[in-house]
């Protein structure tokens, strides 16, 4: 759907109804480039910008692991962060280090070795190294695993499905030296066979790729997630926070579904 008619819909949008608890979505925190036709990447002054808003705006700043916990009260919002870039590392950690804002960041095993095949425009972007992670993990920031290749989920065979979950979860943890208990999927797809071997692989909850905000009954293993992009400008960044955007997890339904 093209941006200024998502962007026209969502100013005639009703404000979300109170309550449930809200993820952000990150990619790359860098300078626009051409050819980001997802326009993955956000400017470093403009995520500055978001988080500066969101420090002050009165929501609850909780990590991940916390807004499925009782803990979470109604209006905590937590920050994540998919792919590894590095570009995170050098431009988003001191913004939220800053501010005191936790994150957590999803890493794919293949990426930390630097592997750089040809695939999509986006995967050739640099990545960060396994020390990079190391450093994000003694930052005190999460540490998720976003499967060991990026590949779509939905569909594999079960062996590759258990490897996809199962091995990113056993490197990071020996390599880091973290217990690693949230998990997103590649692409943001999943179906049941893949919640359940995330699930039965020892994680604690999965962030899908749907948009909006989490409402009881919770599904700890398919969390509704709010994608903030390179197009995002701040009135945007709040509306989607307000939930003006959370009409377009409906469009999404109706696409996979149709």
């Amino acid at each position: 759907m093209r941006r200024l008619l998502k962007r026209s819909i969502s100013r005639l949008a009703l404000r979300g109804r109170p309550g449930g608890f809200r993820i952000l979505l990150y990619h790359s925190i860098d300078r626009a480039v051409a050819g980001d036709r997802l326009a993955l990447r956000i400017a470093p002054g403009e995520f500055a910008r978001q988080m500066a808003w969101l420090a002050t705006s009165g929501y609850r700043l909780v990590p991940l692991e916390a807004v499925v916990s009782a803990a979470a009260a109604d209006g905590a919002v937590a920050v994540t962060f998919d792919d590894g870039y590095r570009d995170q590392l050098d431009h988003a950690v001191p913004v939220l280090r800053h501010l005191g804002i936790p994150a957590t960041f999803f890493l794919t095993t293949r990426f930390l070795d630097g592997w750089t095949g040809r695939g999509r425009y986006w995967e050739a972007w640099p990545h960060m190294s396994w020390q990079d992670a190391a450093e994000l993990a003694r930052a005190g920031f999460a540490i998720g695993a976003h499967s060991a290749t990026h590949a779509v989920l939905a569909g594999l065979a079960a062996t590759r499905l258990a490897e996809e979950v199962r091995d990113c979860k056993k490197a990071l943890e020996d390599r880091l030296g973290t217990r690693v208990s949230s998990f997103s999927y590649p692409h943001g797809v999943c179906d049941r066979p893949a919640m359940r071997a995330v699930e039965g692989a020892g994680y604690d909850l999965a962030c899908a790729g749907l948009f909006g905000v989490n409402r009881p009954p919770i599904d700890r293993f398919s969390l509704l997630r709010t994608e903030i992009d390179g197009a995002d400008r701040l009135a945007d960044f709040v509306r989607k926070l307000r939930g003006h955007y959370d009409w377009l997890g409906r469009w999404q339904r109706w696409r996979r579904d149709a």
